[in-house]
């Protein structure tokens, strides 16, 4: 029996058989296992936040309790509902959060997850929520398990299980798409035929990383991409937040899992409508950068969801032609800009990771930037 069987029948047999949440590497080898369960027990949610409000909706219609995964930089989105509904100081509702402990190890992880990984314990404690530590260090799955589910529901409050890295086993894409345009061809695409002013903000995950590796293929420096290694769902209103105060192209590379996550900030968009934007959303189906679990919802078109709230054009790209063809037109037209790519799901085996520290990505992309506005205000003075 696998770690990930073994563990889940542990959990069933502590009367825990429907799951929620959003999908984490250190737990892809448990959730690739969830994807064949029927949605009446298994169900990936657009966010922490709205995991938690679909566990308490099954808590509260069965008395039994829900299991809830995230990875651990998710617990921001889940602060809300975990401490405003239930609490036992508030409507005292039963869950089990099975949390991924990214950097649990700092200096075996990314820098976006170090801080986070020394304060997960106290972020728990200060939430007072109950927790016990899985992994290969905490063997004892089973009486952890029967605690915290047992806690759970004697108490009427949220309990959890902190996985430690390498709990479970790492899993792959699964299926083909008959898409063929890749991720990384598009997002090449883009920087090719996008005005050589355009500042680049990307979504975190393995579209950062390869824009990071194109720029370095071509000898190109990096201070006009901001890659956002942290915060899933707000690249797009980064992007936003540096448009309307600036006058050169903006492009936001979004996810079609980190805008499904946060997604009024597309209605946003629309209201401040910047003209220099361009919102570009890679759409593969799947998170890929952490396993390649479908994302959790079904949009028949961010194209037509972003006509529909007015942005002020909206297309689809499948192919690297259709790319260079919407680019020709962006010239004559304000924005803010949507485009859909359809992308095939995978990369590079070799495909590396930033070898820039995220604080000095941000300040030469800061200067770069204010460098730019400060020498069109001289020319608007002058």
């Amino acid at each position: 029996m696998t770690k990930e069987n073994y563990f889940l029948e542990t959990l069933h047999n502590n009367g825990v058989s429907f799951f929620v949440g959003v999908p984490d590497s250190t737990l892809s080898g448990l959730t690739a296992l969830l994807d064949d369960l029927p949605s009446t027990r298994h169900i990936i949610a657009a966010n922490e936040g709205g995991a938690v409000g679909l566990a308490l909706g099954y808590n509260l219609a069965t008395g039994k309790c829900p299991a809830i995964y995230m990875q651990n930089s998710g617990l921001g989105n889940a602060i809300n509902p975990l401490v405003s509904l239930s609490s036992k100081e508030v409507c005292s509702l039963a869950s089990l959060l099975i949390i991924g402990w990214r950097g649990h190890a700092p200096e075996q992880d990314e820098p976006q997850h170090r801080l986070q990984g020394k304060i997960t314990p106290k972020i728990l404690q200060a939430l007072d929520i109950p927790y016990r530590v899985i992994g290969p260090n905490h063997l004892d799955w089973e009486a952890a398990c029967a605690a915290m589910v047992s806690r759970a529901l004697n108490d009427r409050r949220p309990c959890a299980l902190l996985v430690e890295p390498a709990t479970f086993t790492t899993a792959s894409a699964r299926g083909e798409s008959s898409v063929k345009i890749k991720r990384e061809a598009a997002i090449a695409s883009l920087l090719s035929r996008l005005p050589n002013d355009t500042s680049f903000i990307s979504t975190t995950g393995k579209t950062s990383r390869e824009i990071f590796e194109l720029r370095k293929s071509t000898g190109s420096h990096h201070d006009k991409d901001f890659l956002c290694v942290g915060g899933m769902g707000h690249a797009n209103q980064i992007a936003a937040g540096v448009a309307i105060f600036s006058k050169a192209p903006v492009c936001c590379i979004d996810g079609d899992g980190a805008l499904l996550m946060h997604m009024g900030g597309m209605a946003i968009i629309s209201t401040l409508a910047p003209k220099n934007l361009i919102h570009c959303v890679i759409n593969n189906g799947v998170h890929e950068s952490v396993g390649a679990q479908p994302i959790g919802g079904k949009i028949p078109s961010f194209c037509a969801l972003s006509e529909a709230l007015g942005y002020a054009t909206s297309s689809v790209a499948e192919s690297e032609q259709d790319i260079e063809d919407w680019s020709k037109t962006l010239a004559k037209l304000d924005g803010p800009h949507f485009l859909e790519i359809l992308c095939e799901a995978g990369s590079r085996p070799d495909l590396g990771r930033p070898t820039i520290q995220p604080d000095v990505n941000a300040r030469r992309f800061a200067l770069n930037l204010q460098a730019v506005q400060e020498t069109e205000i001289e020319q608007l003075v002058g």
